[in-house]
Formats: C-alpha cells, sequence, structure tokens
C-alpha cells in the first residue's frame, strides 16, 4: 500500500513525462538471481527521486548478478540491490555474537567476516579477513525473562569456498566478528 500512495504521490509530481521502471514481481532471497521471469516494469512518473532505480533500458546491465537483500514482490529495484555472481553458490553459517543490535545488523546487509586466532591462552594474533562477501541472512535474539539482550545468532550467507576456514574458527573458538560494508 505504502508503494502505491509513493508510485501515485511521484506520478502527480511530475506532470505528464513517465518511465518503466523495473519492480520485483516475485520473491527473491539474498545471494539468488532475480532473473527476467522475477521482474515487471510500472509505469511511473519521471521524478529525482526516482533516479537510483532501474529503467527498462537498464535491467540489462544487472543481467546475471545476485541480489543483495531479500526483495518482496512490488519492490523498486536499483542497482546497488545487486552483486557480482561470486556469491551464487552460497552455504550458510550461524555464529553467536555479542554485540547488541546495531542498526546494520540487519539482514540482507553485506558484511566482512573477521578472525582473531588465539595467540596464547589469553590474547589473540592479528585479525584478518577469513570471509569479504558475507550477506546477514537472519538475525535472531534471546526473548525471555533471562534472556541476553546483547547475545544473538546470526546466519551468515557466505561463498562455499569460505565455509571451511568459518567451520575451523567455530570449532576451536576462535574470535569471530562481523563489519559492515557500504
Amino acid at each position: 500500500m505504502a508503494a502505491s500512495v509513493f508510485g501515485v504521490a511521484i506520478m502527480l509530481e511530475s506532470g505528464s513525462t513517465t518511465s518503466s521502471f523495473a519492480v520485483a514481481s516475485r520473491e527473491g532471497g539474498a545471494g539468488s538471481v532475480l532473473g527476467v521471469d522475477g521482474v515487471a516494469f510500472v509505469e511511473l512518473g519521471d521524478s529525482p527521486a526516482l533516479d537510483r532505480y532501474l529503467r527498462e533500458g537498464e535491467w540489462g546491465s544487472i543481467e546475471g548478478l545476485v541480489l543483495t537483500h531479500p526483495v518482496r514482490p512490488g519492490e523498486l529495484l536499483a542497482r546497488e540491490n545487486f552483486v557480482e555472481p561470486s556469491v551464487r553458490d552460497d552455504g550458510v553459517v550461524t555464529i553467536e555474537m555479542s554485540v547488541g543490535a546495531p542498526d546494520w545488523l540487519v539482514p540482507g546487509n553485506r558484511a566482512e567476516l573477521w578472525v582473531g586466532p588465539p595467540a596464547s591462552e589469553n590474547s589473540f594474533s592479528a585479525p584478518f579477513v577469513l570471509s569479504p562477501e558475507v550477506i546477514i541472512d537472519s538475525v535472531t535474539f534471546d526473548d525471555g525473562f533471562a534472556s541476553d539482550a546483547a547475545t544473538s545468532r546470526v546466519d551468515l550467507r557466505l561463498p562455499r569456498r569460505d565455509i571451511p576456514s568459518v567451520v575451523h574458527a567455530i570449532a576451536n573458538r576462535y574470535f569471530l566478528h562481523l563489519t559492515p560494508v557500504s
């Protein structure tokens, strides 16, 4: 409904010129290909507010790319919604984090996964990027009387080539940390 109201407002503001804009015609998950069958085109009034969204003629420029976050039917599609297909063959790994609920820790956002292997019993060696192509798939917080609001379980979608290293880090209780990617 909000998209409809937004569309009508844009049409009224824009005058008589319109363009065809790409919208999702079906749901698509982060890391998946939307494809031609997952896109429809709607006529909207030309407006500077719509400059970031894909017009019909620009649709071919993202062919073969995958989604950076989940989309719903009717959602306008922008170029930044798509990334290189290197994340197409993804797997999902769950990690626990104790960072609370920062604004960037939401499904669909991209991040880097860092690891700090232990150097000794009470220290860690220099951290390094374990996987630069992580997409946050879901975030779950404990709820209930005795829950810890700072702790969350985060499902990460990452390339399969990085999964063995992540499982190794989890099994050995290495320090794992996510950082947002803009």
